[in-house]
């Protein structure tokens, strides 16, 4: 059961994985570069913060199935038109205890996420064996001894515990950095696909719901 609370305006999730067994590649390139225009003088954004990311994925090996999948959503996003969230693909995340029902915050070993954490990527996401989806907004998170409680918005309305997680990390705020979509056939039935998304690191404060 679906669970995605604090994704407020936009709830769309692009959840379409990589086949592994192709080894596709990703890169994320951040532009050291920026400008913020502020009343008093031009000042360079904070990078820890505030750097914007291109992702790119190659996505090889693909079926019909899978091919029809990405170019629907694509044209569902109408290309660059509309935002969406993008997983960061793995376990980045790895749960101390398992999480109670009406759980207020969630346990993980210390990866450092606390150092990233900010007015943006701070939507969890979490996906189960049975292929559930769970997020939740962080608020804050407290260090422990090799822990990192992050504090949540809305209270968890399930269990979960270690071994029912597929997948636990975070959300970037994105729109696809492209119009047109190439398809590049590797046999009659297997194509690759080149995928450009930019991260909206300026958009963030708009989905914040109180």
């Amino acid at each position: 059961m679906d669970s995605l609370y604090d994704l407020t305006h936009t709830s769309t999730i692009f959840d379409i994985k990589p086949d592994w067994s192709y080894d596709p590649r990703r890169s994320i390139i951040f532009d050291r570069d920026i400008h913020e225009n502020s009343s008093s003088a031009p000042r360079l954004a904070d990078l820890d913060i505030g750097a914007i990311g291109q992702l790119n994925y190659v996505y090889r090996g693909l079926s019909k199935a899978q091919q029809f999948a990405i170019e629907s959503f694509f044209i569902q996003q109408r290309g660059r038109w509309a935002r969406f969230w993008l997983p960061v693909w793995g376990n980045l995340f790895q749960l101390v205890t398992d999480i109670a029902l009406y759980a207020t915050y969630i346990d993980i070993k210390e990866c450092g996420y606390r150092n990233i954490l900010s007015s943006s990527r701070n939507r969890i996401y979490i996906e189960l064996q049975d292929g559930s989806r769970i997020s939740r907004r962080v608020n804050s998170i407290t260090l422990g001894s090799n822990i990192e409680r992050l504090n949540l918005n809305t209270v968890m309305d399930q269990t979960i515990t270690r071994a029912s997680i597929s997948q636990f990390s975070f959300l970037f705020l994105v729109r696809f950095d492209q119009d047109e979509m190439e398809l590049t056939y590797e046999g009659a039935n297997c194509a690759e696909i080149d995928l450009s998304m930019a991260e909206l690191v300026n958009e963030y404060d708009e989905e914040v719901i109180s």
